[in-house]
Parts: C-alpha cells; sequence; structure tokens
C-alpha cells in the first residue's frame, strides 16, 4: 500500500496523465486527504471532463470539507457533462430542493443498473419510504461483488445505527461480516475498514476497535483516522497516556484534524491536566479555520469548567456559522446539555 507521500508524488510525477490523476485523487480523497485530492482532481478533470469517478469523488472532497455550495455545484456540473444517472443518485441524495430531488430521481427510476437502483433505494429511505431498506438488501444480495453497491449498503446499515432505527435486525453483525467480506477481497482499500471501525464505535465495542484499528494500521500506518480511533479505544480502556500518542501522531499525520484534537484536550482534562487541555482546544480553531464548528470543543470545555461567561460568549458566536446538520448533532451530545440549558443559550438555540 502506497503512502500518501508516494501518491502525491505519484500524481505530481504524471501531471499530464488524466487516468493516473483519477486513481490518486480518489486514493487521497478515500484516505481523507481531501486539500490534495480536490487539487489532483480538479486537474483530472481539465484532462479528462467525461471521468464520472473523478467527478464524485470531487465533489464528496468539497462536501466533506464543509463546503456545501461548492460541493453541490461540482455534482450540478458533473451531472451536465456526464449524464451519468450514478452521479444523478448522488445528487439527489446531496441536495436540499425538493424539486430538484424529485427530478433526478425521476430520471433515474427506469435505471437497470444495480448501483443506481442501490443509491435510489437509498434516496427513498431517506425520504422515510421503510419498504425501500429491504430492496437495498434485496439488491446488494443479488450483487455481492459490486463494490458500489456494497458501499451503499454499508452506510445505510450505519445510519440505521446511528440512527436507532431497524432494531429487529443485529446491524452489528451484518455491516461487521460484510466489511471484513470486502476487507478481504481487498484488503488494501481504506473505506470497510472505516465502516467496520465505525460499526464497532457505534457499539461502543472498544476491544474490537482497538482490534480492527490496529489491523488497519498494518496496511494503512499513515492513516490518520484510523489512528485516532485507536486513541478513541485506547482512551475508554483507561490507557490515558498510550491515547495520547495516537491522538497526537493523528495531528502529525493531519494537523487539521479537529476530532483528533478535542480528543487530545479531553485526554489532558481526564489526567487533570487543565492547562494542557484550555491550550488544545484554544488550537483547534487556529489549526482549521475553515471548521465553524472548531470553537465549540473550547466552549464546551470552558462550560465543564464553571467559566459559563466565556463559555456562552464563544457559543453564540459560534452557533450562527453553522450548518443544520452540525446543529442537530451537537444537540444530540450528552456533554452540550449542560450549555444548551443555560437561558442565554436556550433563547438563541431554542
Amino acid at each position: 500500500m502506497a503512502t500518501i507521500a508516494e501518491l502525491v508524488r505519484e500524481a505530481y510525477s504524471n501531471w499530464d496523465d488524466a487516468k493516473v490523476l483519477s486513481r490518486t485523487g480518489q486514493e487521497l480523497h478515500d484516505r481523507n486527504r481531501l486539500d490534495l485530492a480536490r487539487e489532483v482532481l480538479e486537474r483530472a478533470l481539465k484532462l479528462n471532463p467525461k471521468d464520472v469517478d473523478a467527478w464524485a469523488h470531487l465533489g464528496f472532497a468539497n462536501l466533506r470539507s464543509f463546503q456545501p455550495a461548492q460541493g453541490l455545484a461540482t455534482l450540478r456540473e458533473a451531472v451536465r457533462r456526464t449524464d451519468s444517472d450514478l452521479l444523478r443518485g448522488t445528487l439527489a441524495g446531496f441536495t436540499d430542493d425538493a424539486e430538484e430531488r424529485q427530478a433526478l430521481l425521476a430520471k433515474i427510476a427506469d435505471s437497470t443498473a444495480p448501483a443506481v437502483r442501490a443509491a435510489a433505494a437509498s434516496l427513498r429511505l431517506s425520504s422515510g419510504e421503510a419498504q425501500a431498506f429491504d430492496e437495498l438488501r434485496r439488491i446488494a444480495e443479488e450483487n455481492p461483488d459490486d463494490q458500489d453497491v456494497g458501499d451503499t449498503w454499508l452506510w445505510t446499515l450505519l445510519n440505521a445505527r446511528w440512527r436507532g432505527t431497524r432494531k429487529d435486525l443485529d446491524l452489528r453483525e451484518v455491516a461487521v461480516g460484510l466489511a471484513e467480506k470486502r476487507i478481504a477481497a481487498d484488503p488494501d482499500r481504506i473505506l470497510p475498514r472505516w465502516m467496520k471501525a465505525q460499526m464497532l464505535l457505534a457499539e461502543q465495542d472498544w476491544d474490537g476497535l482497538r482490534k480492527a484499528t490496529e489491523e488497519a494500521l498494518e496496511h494503512h500506518p499513515d492513516e490518520e483516522t484510523m489512528m485516532y480511533l485507536r486513541g478513541r479505544a485506547l482512551k475508554e480502556k483507561g490507557e490515558l497516556d498510550r491515547a495520547l500518542q495516537c491522538f497526537a501522531r493523528a495531528i502529525g499525520m493531519k494537523p487539521s484534524y479537529a476530532g483528533a484534537r478535542a480528543e487530545l484536550g479531553k485526554t489532558y482534562e481526564a489526567q487533570g491536566k487543565l492547562d494542557l487541555a484550555e491550550e488544545v482546544f484554544r488550537e483547534i480553531p487556529r489549526a482549521n479555520p475553515g471548521f465553524a464548528g472548531g470553537p465549540l470543543g473550547l466552549a464546551l470545555f470552558l462550560g465543564r469548567q464553571g467559566r459559563w461567561e466565556e463559555a456562552e460568549s464563544i457559543f453564540l458566536e459560534t452557533w450562527p456559522r453553522l450548518e443544520a446538520w452540525q446543529k442537530a448533532r451537537i444537540k444530540q451530545q450528552p456533554d452540550a446539555a449542560p450549555l444548551l440549558a443555560r437561558d442565554r443559550i436556550k433563547a438563541t438555540v431554542g
């Protein structure tokens, strides 16, 4: 498995080869190097504007970089240039425009391609059509070797676990089993390893998460998400010093990694090293200025220390800049409850 540095060298050494740039850009995306992925994929698409996979990954990279408008614009341009039903389904999954979404779904309704059918079923499921879950499961069972179908089915299982739906199924067993089959088929592909780890994290299976991340790091030693998740497992098992090492290494791999910095701060806090913890939380927005939610970690930390006035001011300044999904996630965080209960915050958040 190539390291990130090797992928970057390969891309720059083949700056006029659309195929090489598309492949390396997609892998950089899958390994969370979003800025690098965007640069490489944009170059690939200048050379070959019909590359469906490159368009899809560029759109995802923009969306995951907290640039929703740019991500949607990329996907719309992708559909215009490629006339791809798969990209229509992808755009339909992210647009907030109900009319646009319905028009896109109508366009792909008669597609026979398994990946498109799976995407359409996933979209209907997200719109509340419960029977689409079983339809998607059938498509996955009928197409066990289709990577795109498998990815869509795994995402659906993860979303069901996160949202607490389909309690009639052992989602952990199904998702982990499918991920392990995908890993066995392609040990170097990071996405099924990431999905397996996320399911184990959701289940709070700390021993399983530790083992899964250690196996992933054998294949991807510079993959910061797996290093971060290994730290989460160690932290929950009480191995705080080793957890600190993992979070620090994840930050070294990706200095803008806000999640790793937040856990580093929480771990220092758990050790009673409050000055170090505060320093880490204050560094998050400086290290990743494009991440609107960066100051919230500091606000929550200050609230836990009883420094309410400063905590409330930071929270109220940050809240209007957040996307709707970020606000919803914060409202669900148990450690945010005391701050959300403050009168000044309640008047704004509701």
